[in-house]
């Protein structure tokens, strides 16, 4: 994955999912919510695996290129 890529890949999770995106978290454990009580996982277990595969990928791709993932996502949350 290229470093441009990586970068859409963490802003399109920013878009999803807010300020409760982590790059260090597992998607399989984000939760849709009704009246505060979580109701079912936002992804389904698939969807969780490739977008769990696609962070690590990132996470590859910001190390090689020098940049770091969490000083990117820091900075994208400043833009909400």
């Amino acid at each position: 994955m290229s470093i441009l890529k990586a970068k859409q890949f963490i802003d399109k999770m920013i878009e999803e999912l807010g300020r409760s995106f982590h790059p260090d978290d597992d998607m399989s454990e984000y939760y849709m919510y009704e009246n505060g009580e979580a109701i079912a996982p936002t992804f389904s277990k698939s969807k969780a695996v490739k977008l769990n595969a696609q962070l690590d990928d990132a996470f590859e791709s910001f190390d090689t290129e020098g940049e770091c993932i969490y000083g990117y996502c820091l900075d994208k949350w400043g833009e909400e």
